[in-house]
């Protein structure tokens, strides 16, 4: 998703090409498909045809669903103040997976930080983030986020919480 994310796109349309557009949900799994689409949509900086999709989610998906492509969204539209109200809200969700969970924590964090938040803040959301994605075992949230906000955490997080044993280290 993120070596390629013009590749991912088109294998994944390949693979299932009567989703579309996005515009129908004609079974319950389609809504996790169209969050796959506008999250590479996301991941190769189509920013506006991924949010037409993130829209029609947040109309009709729950927040397990639609939670991290929205704060995706926001946070590659530098809309920082709903990225964060995003992901705050997602967090509470109960049946939230450990990878979206971690997501969420990591797009807290670089909301925070772009919107100038306090570094205390902005680093506890971060250290959270990377416990987190040690129990999901993935480090794709950190990778996915945009580089300056990316380049920011990892180099912050390492500064002042990495004890060389941080999973986010790597």
């Amino acid at each position: 998703i993120w070596e390629d994310p013009e590749q991912a796109l088109a294998r994944f349309d390949s693979l299932v090409p009567e989703l579309g557009d996005g515009t129908g949900f004609a079974a319950p799994w389609e809504r996790l498909l169209l969050r796959c689409r506008a999250e590479l949509l996301l991941a190769q900086g189509s920013v506006g045809q991924a949010e037409r999709i993130v829209n029609d989610l947040l109309g009709i998906a729950d927040d397990p669903v639609s939670a991290v492509p929205a704060a995706w969204l926001y946070l590659c539209d530098g809309r920082f103040a709903d990225a964060l109200a995003k992901a705050d809200e997602g967090l509470f969700e109960l049946t939230l997976s450990h990878a979206d969970r971690a997501f969420l924590y990591a797009a807290r964090s670089a909301a925070l930080q772009q919107g100038g938040a306090a570094e205390e803040l902005v680093a506890s959301s971060a250290a959270a983030a990377c416990v987190i994605c040690e129990q999901a075992d993935t480090l794709v949230p950190f990778a996915v986020l945009p580089t300056a906000a990316r380049s920011y955490l990892v180099a912050e997080h390492a500064r002042h919480h990495d004890t060389g044993g941080c999973f986010l280290s790597r």
